[in-house]
């Protein structure tokens, strides 16, 4: 989802709230979650030294929900929405504080329940798929 409309900034939030979403449950961030993400900072149009500062920022929840207020393209905000899911999940589990977080997340995002629900069953059925899928 490379495009050159979005700002440094909200690229970064962007990456900053994927890496708080996978380092909030008490296993803190899994190799399964390091590699998504890694794959969609690349995606979002990061550069290696931008996601080496995503990475590397403190990870603050009220920081994070202050940057996430500067993303204003609304294709950003629920890719954004869909992108913390599939983090949650990454290591198998959408846990009570991964759930917790991504509410708190939505608000700045001005994205609501009925769509973070939408969101969550798109991604279910893409886990679910690839599930299906017959060995290589």
């Amino acid at each position: 989802m490379i495009n050159s409309e979005f700002s440094p900034e909200e690229l970064r939030a962007y990456g900053r709230a994927l890496v708080l979403m996978a380092s909030i449950d008490e296993a803190g961030v899994t190799a399964d979650e390091e590699q998504v993400i890694k794959r969609m900072l690349l995606d979002i149009g990061l550069d290696e030294n931008a996601s080496g500062e995503v990475w590397s920022a403190p990870r603050s929840e009220q920081a994070t929900l202050t940057e996430l207020s500067r993303i204003q393209n609304d294709l950003l905000r629920r890719s954004l929405v869909k992108d913390l899911l599939m983090v949650a999940y990454a290591d198998g589990d959408f846990c009570s504080e991964e759930q917790a977080l991504l509410a708190r997340l939505r608000a700045p995002l001005g994205i609501d329940n009925a769509f973070q629900r939408r969101a969550e069953d798109w991604v279910r059925r893409g886990i679910e798929w690839q599930n299906d899928l017959p060995p290589v």
